[in-house]
């Protein structure tokens, strides 16, 4: 797979990272299947898992070697801050079913208060002692990349934040510090911080058609906007499908095909940028590291992706 060097680090690292976010005790193995299929970047935050999805990758990592980079973030916390905890509850999960289905008096949360995280205070003291609790969850002596979760503008004024990012990275607590979030906040946030953004990670798909933000870019949900109409579009469309598919020289009428292209079209474009996916499925993390690795796919993805523009443009009117 194609190696990135990562920021302030003579480290290099998989072009393709897997995202933690949907990570549950029941399928850890799928981070066992990604390294052995190639991948050394793991995305993680404080929030992801009620809180527990740090430790469980830290024990991940407790035998792995330290070609593996982490990228952690801090904004968010879950109401279970403790893994713990938190794997209590997913351990009790089918009694609590099981007492439910007895007793008409025990009713569940609802899906609000479930998910509901809980937004930090980001000043210096809050994110080093956050930092720290990663730290430790994780077992690592530091974070590759450490980044504000889903910051807006207005998170970032207080100075004691800033100075404490930069007096962790030298400490060597952290490699590269700034920010993730929607695309969206970007603009606003280079021309009023750009201190926090020579690293940045946000949502992206290749017919964006824009330079790399930052220094560093990770992307992520990048099989979003026009994609999923053009894909559904496709699949209703089997004339289309049929016809593109001899203009590019691939059977888009395969399962899977077209986000196979896209997410090959996504890694020859920004090929110094880190590109996230999240599966709960051994065989879509396989697959994804099959696209990104084999040559051949090169040109009818890049055919493919400018059969999309062109139909956005002469269709959508995007």
């Amino acid at each position: 797979m194609r190696q990135i060097q990562l920021p302030n680090s003579d480290k290099k690292t998989s072009q393709l990272g897997f995202g933690c976010a949907y990570l549950q005790p029941e399928t850890v193995f799928l981070l066992d299947v990604a390294y052995d299929a190639g991948i050394r970047h793991f995305d993680v935050a404080r929030s992801y898992g009620r809180g527990q999805t740090e430790f469980l990758v830290g024990k991940f990592l407790k035998n792995k070697s330290d070609d593996v980079s982490i990228c952690s973030k801090f904004g968010n916390r879950p109401p279970i801050s403790n893994p713990l905890l938190a794997n209590a509850r997913t351990l009790l999960r089918p009694i609590i079913r099981k007492l439910r289905k007895s007793s008409p008096m025990i009713q569940p949360a609802s899906k609000t208060s479930q998910h509901i995280n809980i937004r930090e205070n980001f000043t210096g003291d809050e994110v080093v002692k956050s930092l720290k609790k990663s730290l430790n969850f994780l077992k690592r002596d530091y974070l590759d990349l450490f980044l504000m979760h889903e910051a807006q503008p207005d998170d970032l004024i207080n100075p004691s934040l800033l100075d404490a990012l930069q007096e962790s990275q030298a400490k060597g607590l952290i490699k590269s510090f700034g920010v993730g979030g929607d695309v969206k906040r970007v603009p606003e946030l280079l021309i009023k911080y750009p201190q926090f953004c020579e690293l940045l990670q946000y949502n992206w798909n290749v017919t964006d058609n824009i330079e790399p933000y930052a220094k560093f870019d990770i992307l992520y949900r990048t099989f979003s906007g026009s994609l999923s109409i053009i894909k559904e579009i496709l699949k209703s469309n089997r004339t289309l499908a049929i016809e593109w598919s001899k203009d590019i020289n691939y059977d888009l009428l395969i399962d899977g095909s077209f986000e196979t292209l896209i997410l090959k079209a996504t890694s020859d474009k920004r090929k110094s940028s880190i590109i996230l996916f999240s599966s709960t499925s051994k065989r879509n993390i396989i697959s994804n590291v099959n696209a990104v690795n084999n040559s051949e796919l090169s040109k009818p993805a890049d055919l493919l992706v400018q059969k999309i523009i062109d139909y956005n443009l002469e269709n959508l009117g995007l």
